[in-house]
């Protein structure tokens, strides 16, 4: 299966435009719906299943198991032994149907939301809400339109990708979990692909929106070290680069680089320095290695004078404007006072060698909690001459 995932991600990387975005709608239906979902999506007639025609025989072979999270969701149902009734979440009938048919013995219903007749529906609502019934298998559909039975376990099987739909979905979960009984909410998710990707995501837009989403912090940040992302932490280990290395050494489209760089940045977790290959990455804890390999952009001109504008969070901090040394020593003190800066912008004039004067602006938009990193900051705004070219060529 890890093996298929890399012929994918290797085939989206061969293909531009709205070709890759197909391949990676493959991408996510076999992450996050499993192997049936995709073979059922390659067996019509389409671009897909043309570009995707050489991934169909992988599909056969003895180690692609039909759906991959199914042993996931038997020992869920396993673990919380003794609920009245399951109901499981996901995307695709054929995904729906295999379920139905692995957990027979529950008596499952279900909802699939093409009942177009109403005396269907109300014979597999009535089935649903029978307590014989222990497990409602529901689509998209039939979450979104129909009152669901009440359940002491829900199951999300099919992450969505759309952040505000997580939010919306999530919503109804709230209101099934005011009802009487609800006990469990439980996600299932493939680590290391996409589809822990839109969970994390999702998860962070929503407790930033003011949803109450009951995942501790640390819970979140050990989902996240379990994302594709996170290849970016282990790829500049060592080695300092632009986010196009990044990219390139980790098979990742730049934007979804940029993506997993800004919330590393946000923690402080990697910073940069601008150097003749433009923004550079680099953990903090390799600042040494930066010294040793990009020491000419870390060699601040003493003469320079620059204007810095440090933030918390979204508030302005009173500018400090002088001299490297000046600076430095101001910096220092207001970063000991309030224990980190979200951002820098710094503003400066670097002579040039025709005795004209060029206005330079610089952003650092990482966290900065160390006096090293600060200091490192301010060594390369006040080394501006040295790579004002690549900022303005």
């Amino acid at each position: 299966e890890k093996k298929l995932l890399e012929v994918l991600e290797e085939t989206r990387l061969s293909y531009t435009g709205k070709y890759r975005g197909l391949v990676n709608l493959a991408i996510r239906w076999f992450v996050r719906d499993g192997a049936l979902a995709l073979k059922e999506s390659l067996e019509k007639e389409t671009i897909l299943a043309s570009i995707l025609s050489h991934v169909r025989p992988l599909l056969e072979k003895p180690g692609i198991r039909p759906l991959h999270k199914l042993d996931a969701l038997k020992r869920i149902i396993s673990d919380h032994e003794g609920f009245s009734k399951a109901i499981v979440f996901v995307d695709r009938v054929i995904v729906a149907r295999k379920i139905a048919e692995e957990l027979h013995y529950l008596n499952p219903v279900m909802i699939i939301g093409k009942t177009k007749l109403r005396e269907d529906l109300r014979r597999v609502l009535r089935k649903a809400h029978d307590p014989r019934t222990k497990l409602v298998i529901s689509t998209s559909a039939g979450e979104e339109g129909i009152d669901l039975p009440e359940a002491d376990l829900l199951v999300i099987w099919s992450n969505v990708a759309s952040p505000l739909r997580f939010i919306q979905r999530h919503g109804r979960i709230l209101r099934l979990t005011g009802r009487k009984g609800l006990k469990f909410v439980t996600y299932i998710v493939t680590p290391d692909t996409p589809d822990m990707d839109s969970l994390i995501d999702s998860l962070e837009l929503a407790k930033k929106s003011g949803v109450d989403i009951p995942v501790d912090e640390s819970v979140l940040e050990e989902l996240w070290r379990r994302t594709t992302r996170n290849r970016i932490l282990t790829v500049l280990s060592g080695r300092p680069m632009p986010a196009e290395w990044i990219a390139e050494l980790i098979n990742m489209p730049l934007d979804m680089v940029l993506k997993g760089i800004k919330r590393l940045e946000n923690k402080g977790m990697v910073i940069y320095i601008y150097t003749y290959l433009g923004k550079t990455y680099v953990l903090p804890e390799d600042l040494e290695i930066l010294y040793e390999q990009y020491n000419e952009y870390l060699e601040p001109d003493l003469s320079l004078v620059a204007r810095i504008k440090p933030y918390i969070d979204n508030e302005e901090l009173k500018a400090v404007t002088g001299t490297y040394e000046s600076v430095k020593r101001k910096m220092m003190h207001l970063l000991r006072r309030y224990g980190y800066f979200s951002k820098l912008s710094a503003s400066l004039q670097v002579p040039l060698e025709t005795g004209a004067l060029q206005q330079v602006f610089l952003h650092y938009t990482f966290k900065i909690e160390s006096e090293e990193v600060l200091d490192t900051v301010l060594k390369n705004i006040f080394s501006a001459k040295k790579y004002i070219d690549v900022l303005y060529k």
